[in-house]
This record gives structure tokens, sequence and C-alpha cells, in this order.
């Protein structure tokens, strides 16, 4: 069964490491129940420097409440079950990891029976991209947010 949400506009990341502000941006602009966040307005409350970037333990849980989502940390074996049950309710943000201890944050949109999974991905400019689950289940563990 494929689930597929409304695809997310293009929201390329300004500085470094905001892809996670550039995400929660695209996914404002989306998501009716989601209020309407700027990037820069975003890192302005929330980033830790010049880079734009945030420590994931301390900050996600008070941009969560914040923005009246809910998070948590999983394990990537975890992600097709979690796309299976939380995916037909809204789009999920997913920091995984693109180095030993960097996150990189996009936004799922898609789930495809073939098992490949469609991102909006705010780095170099911006642009929608798929992987197969496989190659996310291997960048685990991570950090997913979700409309309550």
């Amino acid at each position: 069964m494929t689930i597929t949400r409304q695809v997310p506009p293009i929201v390329a990341q300004t500085l470094d490491d905001s892809c996670w502000a550039a995400a929660l941006e695209s996914w404002s602009r989306v998501d009716a129940g989601i209020a309407d966040r700027r990037q820069a307005d975003l890192i302005r409350m929330w980033g830790e420097g010049p880079t734009g970037g945030i420590t994931p333990r301390t900050k996600i849980p008070v941009i969560a409440r914040a923005m009246g989502l809910e998070f948590g940390g999983f394990e990537g074996p975890l992600l097709e079950e979690i796309l299976q049950d939380f995916l037909p309710k809204g789009h999920l943000f997913c920091a995984y990891q693109r180095e030993e201890d960097y996150m990189h944050a996009v936004i799922i949109y898609r789930y495809s029976d073939r098992g490949n999974v469609s991102y909006m991905d705010p780095d170099n400019g911006g642009s929608d991209r798929w992987q197969p689950l496989s190659w996310f289940e291997a960048r685990g563990p991570y950090i997913l947010l979700r409309k309550r």
C-alpha cells in the first residue's frame, strides 16, 4: 500500500546547519494544522551559533512542545512500522544520522508499496528526493516529529 501526503514545498536551508528549521518551515507551509513558521524565525528562537544548528537532545523537545508536535527517537529497523502507522495521519520530520555526530533533517511525505521513501531535503538548494527504505534504516537512530 502506498501512503502519500501532499508534496511539501522546497525550502532550502540558509545556513550550514539549519536543515531542521528549513524542514519545519516546509512542513508548516503544507500542513494547516501546524503554525506557519519561517526558517529565519526558528533559527532566531532556537538556533545555536552562526551555523544555525541545534543540539537535538535539548532543543527537539522544546521545539516539539512549542509547535504542538510529538517527538521520539527510534532505531532504523522500526521506520517501516512508523511510516505505516503515522504517515497516513500527516507528514513526518525525520532527522537521520549523516555522520557519527551529525544529523540531517528532512520531511517525509510518501512511502511507496515498492519500499521507497520520498522526502523534501533542504540541503544544497533543496529538492525532492527518494531513497529505498533500507537506505534510511541504515542511517538510524533517528529523531521523528509528528502531529499529535
